[in-house]
């Protein structure tokens, strides 16, 4: 589960290890609860990527 300090704000990109797809986002999450949203792909969840990514 994630915590307030984990959901995706706006300039985050995630990926996927599998297929290397990516997503921006592009508002960040506002969500009424601390999970916040849920990016998925192949399967699994995605990777938030780091700067050196």
């Amino acid at each position: 589960m994630n915590t307030p300090s984990e959901k995706p704000v706006e300039g985050d990109t995630y990926h996927c290890q599998e297929c290397e797809m990516s997503i921006l986002v592009t508002t960040s999450c506002n969500c009424d609860t601390d999970e916040g949203a849920f990016f998925s792909c192949c399967g699994k969840q995605l990777k938030k990527s780091t700067k050196n990514e």
